[in-house]
């Protein structure tokens, strides 16, 4: 009858409206993730922001919603919008635990526990990474153990030289899984770190071994930031070690 026709048309007409707001949609996602990936973040956090008022508005999936949550709250966090960012991560981790995706909770905790650490909120920063690296023994992928225990590991770093000295078995886990998975760049990061501290390293020759050691990576990898850093460090520690002039060579 007429109504049966009816409603089959409006079920069509509907069907296609969806399909052409969800392809819209894919298209505005690879877009925002291409400024991310650019660096442009500002654009990228229009396009979000956008996108967020239509998955207020429109009937988008489930699937999609997540991509653009997760990509906002990546970008916030890159604009060190840290409330921003965990509004889009506490949804993305509500659909992990109501879905028990570990994957997803994994990513999401460890990017909480950065947000937390850039708002200087080093209690619930250590709970998430705590969170983090749990679930990331449970999945038993070790890049994801790496990246749990270098987030630790820059959390203890921020809130004092002691409790950095605390953990020295993570760092010997972070230099095992950083050199096994070729993660240079994190690696000389926590080395610079470290040899900054003195909690953690108290012999000024350990330091001058481990600065050295992180600078060759440096350098064979071309990672000016990491190198100027590096001779910093170097520099304090020749003048600890007494050689004044050798220190005033790497300040230069």
């Amino acid at each position: 009858n007429s109504e049966e026709i009816y409603e089959e048309k409006r079920r069509d007409n509907r069907k296609r409206i969806l399909k052409k707001i969800s392809g819209e949609i894919k298209e505005q996602i690879c877009y925002a993730k291409e400024c991310y990936n650019f660096l442009a973040f500002e654009e990228c956090k229009k396009i979000v922001l956008s996108l967020k008022q239509k998955v207020e508005t429109d009937n988008i999936n489930e699937e999609e919603k997540i991509q653009i949550y997760n990509l906002a709250g990546n970008n916030f966090l890159m604009l060190k919008e840290s409330d921003q960012a965990l509004w889009f991560y506490n949804f993305t981790a509500e659909y992990g635990l109501d879905n028990n995706n570990k994957n997803i909770l994994c990513k999401v905790y460890r990017k909480m526990a950065a947000a937390h650490g850039i708002k200087q909120n080093f209690e619930m920063a250590e709970k998430y990474a705590e969170k983090n690296l749990k679930i990331a023994i449970e999945i038993g992928n070790e890049l994801n153990i790496l990246k749990s225990y270098y987030t630790i590991f820059l959390i203890k770093s921020n809130i004092s030289s002691k409790e950095l000295g605390k953990i020295k078995h993570i760092f010997e886990k972070i230099e095992e899984f950083a050199e096994k998975y070729k993660m240079y760049n994190m690696l000389t990061r926590c080395y610079g770190i470290a040899v900054a501290e003195y909690e953690f390293y108290k012999d000024n020759n350990r330091r001058f071994e481990v600065c050295t050691k992180a600078l060759k990576i440096a350098i064979k990898y071309e990672n000016k930031n990491r190198i100027a850093s590096l001779y910093h460090n170097l520099a304090y520690i020749y003048m600890g070690l007494g050689y004044k002039e050798k220190s005033f060579e790497y300040y230069k």
